[in-house]
């Protein structure tokens, strides 16, 4: 009579976390990087040269910028009440919006469509994508809000990351039935108030490049050595 071999050890759910104050993504209480660490780590993200009142008051424009579009898209700000040195980059993404007509993920998937957060747990890596939701043709569309240029953000590549979550965290339970594309796109907003200038991104190699950098990241982070276990799980230190 066959022996018949011990089932296999199915793993727990992972626990997932964020912390607000630090930006740090975790799994079962171990960081992981963010698309915009990793991008930072191997300079595809490089402000050395810049002064750092100058940079530090980039970062706070672009937080600032970002969370009253969010709250605005929420129904949740009184537009009055907008600081009015950064008024006209709201105004830049509401001019943006209206043209664009995009309807909330929420519509039809019952989920956020603004600061969309996930953890990828193949590749272990995390981000927040600012705008998920669907374009009047039914395509399925991530934007990305930017008060500077966007590639001096490399936001080809972080828009592909953006992508690889959405098809490996929402699709398969949420959208199962999606089969369409996802087109993504980073939106240059303007301190005059115009509307926003389109970045549109369709090279498939610029996943490639990211995952490249990404285990760069891993490699680097587990002390220059390839974890024993298999790619998905993280590395022990």
């Amino acid at each position: 009579m066959a022996r018949r071999r011990p089932a296999a050890a199915v793993p727990p759910p992972a626990s997932v976390a964020f912390e607000e104050a630090t930006h740090i993504y975790t799994v079962d209480g171990r960081p992981i990087p963010s698309v915009t660490q990793v991008l930072n780590e191997e300079r595809f993200i490089d402000f050395s040269m810049v002064p750092n009142g100058t940079l530090h008051q980039a970062q706070f424009r672009g937080r600032y910028v970002h969370a009253v579009i969010h709250l605005l898209l929420d129904g949740d700000f009184d537009l009055s009440e907008c600081a009015t040195e950064y008024r006209g980059y709201v105004d830049s993404a509401l001019g943006y919006l209206a043209t664009l007509k995009k309807r909330r993920l929420v519509e039809v998937a019952g989920g956020p469509g603004v600061e969309w957060r996930f953890w990828h747990l193949t590749r272990m890596y995390a981000g927040t994508i600012d705008y998920l939701g669907w374009d009047v043709d039914g395509v399925l569309s991530i934007d990305d809000w930017k008060t500077g240029e966007p590639e001096d953000v490399a936001a080809a590549l972080q828009t592909a990351a953006y992508e690889a979550g959405v098809r490996h965290c929402l699709l398969p339970q949420q959208l199962p039935d999606y089969e369409g594309p996802i087109r993504r796109r980073a939106v240059k907003l303007f301190k005059d108030g115009r509307p926003g200038r389109v970045e549109l991104y369709t090279d498939p190699r610029d996943l490639a490049m990211f995952y490249t950098a990404l285990s760069c990241v891993h490699f680097r982070r587990n002390h220059l050595r390839h974890p024993g276990e298999p790619y998905g799980r993280l590395p022990a230190h």
